[in-house]
C-alpha cells in the first residue's frame, strides 16, 4: 500500500539522488557553445557560462586544468568543452566540470590529442595512485634520447656536477617523426627488460606541437604506464604538455629541471650523512651513559626480592583482616538503617498520598460547581431586573402612552420650538407609525 509519508524526501536527499542519476547517465560529455560571464577569481579557477541561442549551462575549469589551455578564454569565444556533468547541490544547479577546452575550428591533430587523453584518462592511466616513487639516491640512470640533441648535454652536465660517480646509459632513439612514438616505446621496453637502471628518463628539448607529436602516441603512453621502472618525462619547455607527460611517474618541464630533481647533490648528501652519523653516535653515547648511571643507582637501592615479596604479603593479609572486620561491624547497622527507611517509605507511600489528594480534589470540584450554579442564578436574576427597568424607560414605552417624537427633514430630533419655523416639514413618530406634517405657526412660551 502506498505510504505518502515514506515517499517524502528532504531537498538534500532529492538533489543527491538527481546528482547520482545525472553523473551515472552522463559520465563524460562534449558541449559546444559561446563563452559568457567569464570570471577568474583569486583561486585561479575559471567560472563561465556556455550558451547557444536557446539554452545555457554553468561551467567551471579548475586551476590545475588551465595549464592545458593554449590561450586564455574570452567572452564571446566559441569553444568545445569536454568534462563531467554534475549538480552543485548548494544552489541546485547543474553544471559541467570541464576537463579540456578546444577552440571551435581547431585542427584534427588537436581533436585526436583530446580524444586520446579522454580515453586514457577514463582507463586510469593518469591516476596519481598508480605512479611510482623515485628512488632518493639513484646510482644508474637510463636516458632515452637523441645523442645529437642539446637536451642530453644539458642533462648530463648538471647530473655529473651533482653526482660525479653517477652511471648513465644512453639509448639512442629518434625523438620526432612519424615512427618516433613506437621507437621510443621500444627503447623503454628494452630498458625495463634489462632492469639495469634505477630510473628511465625520456629526454628531449622544446619544439613545436608537431615536433613533440611523437609523445602523444597511444602505444608509448601504454608502455610508460606498464613500465617496471620509474619513468620521468623531460620533454619540451614549461608550457608544453603531452600524453607522455601525463602518463609518466614524474613530469619535469625541461631536461635541466629533471637532472636537478632526480639527481641529488652528492656533496650535500655526504654532509647530511656525516651530520646524521655524528648526532646518532652522540645520542647513543649519551643514552648509554644515562642508562648505566640509572642501573648503578638501582642496584644500590634494590634489596632482596624475597624480603620485598614477604613484606607485601604481610600488608595484603593485614588489609584483608581489616576489611573483614569492617564488614562484620557495618553490615548489622546498615540492615537496621534499611528497615527504618523501608518503614518510612511505607508511611509516605505515593498510593496513600494519591488517594488523599483525589478525595480533596473531589471535594473542591463539588464546591466549585455549587458556587458556579449560585453565580449563574444571581446573574440571571440581575439580568431580568435590568430588563424590566430598561423597558420602563424605553422611548417605545413612552410612545405607547400617547407621546410622539418630532424630527425635521434631516431626521434630527426636535427638542425646542427654536428648532423649527412656520411651514417647515416635520415627522411625528408614534407607537404604530409616522405622520408627515407641516407647521402653520410656532409659538414660544413666555415666562
Amino acid at each position: 500500500m502506498f505510504n505518502p509519508v515514506k515517499s517524502i524526501q528532504t531537498i538534500s536527499e532529492f538533489t543527491a539522488s538527481l546528482k547520482g542519476l545525472l553523473e551515472t547517465s552522463h559520465p563524460f560529455v562534449s558541449l559546444q557553445g559561446e563563452v559568457s560571464n567569464l570570471r577568474i577569481p583569486y583561486s585561479g579557477h575559471m567560472y563561465f557560462i556556455l550558451k547557444d541561442d536557446n539554452a545555457q549551462i554553468r561551467a567551471v575549469l579548475f586551476k590545475g586544468q588551465r595549464r592545458f589551455l593554449h590561450n586564455d578564454l574570452s567572452d564571446g569565444e566559441q569553444i568545445i568543452c569536454r568534462g563531467r556533468i554534475t549538480i552543485y547541490e548548494a544552489r541546485g544547479e547543474y553544471q559541467i566540470i570541464v576537463d579540456s577546452i578546444q577552440q571551435a575550428g581547431l585542427g584534427n591533430s588537436h581533436m585526436q590529442f583530446l580524444a586520446l587523453k579522454e580515453k586514457l584518462s577514463k582507463e586510469g592511466l593518469f591516476a596519481e595512485e598508480k605512479k611510482k616513487q623515485l628512488p632518493p639516491l639513484p646510482h644508474k640512470i637510463c636516458l632515452i634520447t637523441s645523442p645529437a640533441g642539446a637536451a642530453v648535454h644539458d642533462f648530463l652536465k648538471i647530473a655529473f656536477q651533482r653526482h660525479p660517480q653517477l652511471q648513465v646509459e644512453i639509448i639512442p632513439t629518434p625523438m620526432q617523426g612519424e615512427q618516433a612514438g613506437r621507437q621510443i616505446a621500444a627503447s623503454l621496453q628494452k630498458a625495463c627488460v634489462r632492469n639495469w637502471a634505477d630510473i628511465v628518463v625520456l629526454c628531449r628539448g622544446g619544439g613545436s606541437i608537431e615536433d613533440l607529436w611523437a609523445f602523444n602516441n597511444e602505444t608509448l603512453a601504454r608502455t610508460i604506464a606498464g613500465a617496471s621502472l620509474p619513468v620521468v618525462s623531460a620533454i619540451g619547455h614549461e608550457v608544453d604538455f603531452t600524453i607522455a607527460d601525463l602518463t609518466a611517474d614524474v613530469r619535469c618541464p625541461t631536461p635541466s629541471a629533471a637532472a636537478d630533481l632526480i639527481v641529488p647533490d652528492i656533496r650535500v648528501v655526504k654532509h647530511q650523512l656525516r651530520d646524521i652519523e655524528e648526532r646518532l653516535f652522540g645520542g647513543m653515547s649519551a643514552q648509554l651513559t644515562s642508562h648505566a648511571e640509572k642501573l648503578a643507582n638501582q642496584f644500590k637501592f634494590l634489596g632482596d626480592p624475597r624480603s620485598i615479596l614477604e613484606h607485601q604479603q604481610l600488608k595484603v593479609d593485614y588489609m584483608v583482616t581489616q576489611l573483614e572486620l569492617a564488614f562484620s561491624r557495618t553490615t548489622p547497622l546498615k540492615q537496621e538503617q534499611l528497615q527504618h527507611l523501608m518503614s518510612r517509605l511505607e508511611h509516605t507511600s505515593p498510593a496513600r498520598t494519591l488517594e488523599r489528594e483525589n478525595k480533596h480534589l473531589s471535594d473542591i470540584s463539588r464546591r466549585l460547581f455549587s458556587a458556579q450554579a449560585k453565580l449563574v442564578n444571581n446573574a440571571q436574576g440581575k439580568l431580568q431586573r435590568q430588563a424590566i427597568l430598561l423597558d420602563a424607560i424605553s422611548p417605545l414605552a413612552v410612545l405607547g402612552r400617547g407621546y410622539g417624537i418630532l424630527t425635521d427633514k434631516k431626521n434630527k430630533t426636535i427638542t425646542s420650538v427654536q428648532d423649527v419655523k412656520a411651514l417647515d416639514e416635520i415627522s411625528i413618530k408614534l407607537q404604530d407609525g409616522i405622520i408627515k406634517a407641516e407647521t402653520t405657526e410656532v409659538t414660544t412660551n413666555r415666562s
